[in-house]
């Protein structure tokens, strides 16, 4: 015997199957929604996070450049003559009062003379380069830079810590008269970092190539005079956060988040 299915039967089913695929679509576009304004509200608050690290960060490194430039230019005016060395001395020891973040400024000669001026020790020295000559700087001197140069950040024997150098030329009438450097102690770098990271109530590192951590909270507390000369910064996997230790791992879910065309990362 035929099963027969009534027509108010068949007509509450239709209506019903089509009540739940709308209440499914209309479920389905709000979680959509959802997430995707969600993905939108976080990138945005990633990018200006991001941007304003930037500024904090370039307000540290900046000005260093800016007064490297003023002292390269005080150096060649006749109050301050090349021949005066202990002039050139209380200019970069009166220097180092503007930026805190410097732990010392050097002024190399062509003539193999160096005049050091160091935050810890007031007042200057002067010595012969060649008792003691560096072989990161040779080749600057041999063949000066045109414009102010980072260089990889590095263990100072002097100082006890790994610093980050700016080289900057300074040049006379067209003439190469000596270099001006500005060391940054990287450990400093990382007790910024802190405390940015603690206003801002996020965990904020700074990457110096694809693994190597120039600073990030508790950095500075890990270097010693045992740090490896060859390598000065601890790699990721070196640190003691979960985090930054799988920050390239593989297994690593990566996030679908909203490109903006107008900021580059």
């Amino acid at each position: 015997m035929p099963y027969k299915i009534s027509f108010t039967r068949l007509l509450s089913w239709g209506f019903g199957f089509l009540m739940l695929i709308g209440l499914g679509l209309v479920l389905y576009l709000g979680i959509s929604s959802a997430r995707q304004n969600t993905q939108t509200l976080l990138s945005d608050l990633s990018y200006v996070l991001m941007d304003s690290v930037v500024t904090q960060i370039d307000s540290q490194l900046h000005p260093v450049e800016q007064q490297l430039e003023y002292l390269a230019v005080s150096l060649t005016k006749e109050q301050v003559s090349l021949q005066g060395k202990p002039h050139i001395s209380v200019l970069l020891e009166g220097a180092l009062a503007a930026t805190p973040q410097v732990m010392g400024l050097i002024f190399f000669e062509t003539d193999l003379t160096r005049t050091w001026v160091g935050r810890e020790q007031h007042g200057g020295r002067i010595d012969a380069w060649y008792k003691n000559r560096s072989s990161t700087l040779i080749p600057y001197i041999k063949t000066p830079p045109k414009e102010p140069k980072w260089l990889a950040p590095v263990w100072s024997q002097k100082l006890q810590r790994v610093v980050l150098p700016l080289l900057y030329p300074v040049y006379h009438q067209q003439r190469f008269v000596g270099l001006l450097v500005a060391v940054i102690s990287v450990g400093q770098l990382s007790e910024f970092v802190a405390k940015l990271s603690e206003s801002l109530n996020v965990k904020l590192f700074v990457l110096h190539g694809h693994d190597q951590v120039l600073a990030y909270p508790g950095m500075s507390a890990q270097q010693s005079s045992q740090t490896p000369i060859q390598h000065p910064l601890p790699t990721l996997a070196q640190t003691d956060d979960y985090a930054l230790q799988n920050f390239w791992s593989p297994q690593r879910k990566p996030q679908n988040w909203k490109d903006r065309s107008d900021i580059e990362v």
